[in-house]
Formats: structure tokens, sequence, C-alpha cells
């Protein structure tokens, strides 16, 4: 049952990364920025450029709920 656990929360995982993707890419075009970094590999940055609020905000509307399916084990 783990590992079937884990794939569902892999698989979860990945259908928020993809669309987060298209979040932010989203967002920068419109703000016509070149280049997105988290805020964890980022030392310094103007207070303008902090477009997090509007990732979560584009990504709750974009993806509100994701399922986690979880597959029975195969015999």
């Amino acid at each position: 049952k783990r590992v079937q656990l884990e794939q569902a929360s892999a698989d979860a995982l990945t259908t928020v990364q993809k669309k987060l993707i298209d979040v932010v890419g989203e967002i920068a075009k419109e703000k016509d920025l070149e280049l997105v970094l988290p805020k964890s590999q980022t030392l310094f940055a103007e207070g303008g450029m902090d477009i997090t609020s509007e990732v979560l905000n584009g990504l709750n509307k974009a993806l509100p709920k994701t399922d986690v399916q979880i597959k029975a084990p195969k015999n």
C-alpha cells in the first residue's frame, strides 16, 4: 500500500507542478518578466518583484482541487 500511496502523491504533485508552471508563465508574460525564481533561491529583490500572491491566486483559480487517485495493487 505504501508504494501505491507514494505513487498517488507523486502523480498529484506532478499535476500541481505542471499547472504552476502554466500560471507562472502567464503572469510572467503579462508582466513582461524574463526570469522567475523561487524565493528560496533569491538573495535580494525589489518589493514590487514578488508575484507569489498572484501565482497562488492564479493556481487556486486554475486548479481549485487535485484528486489523489490510489490505484489498487496488481496481483
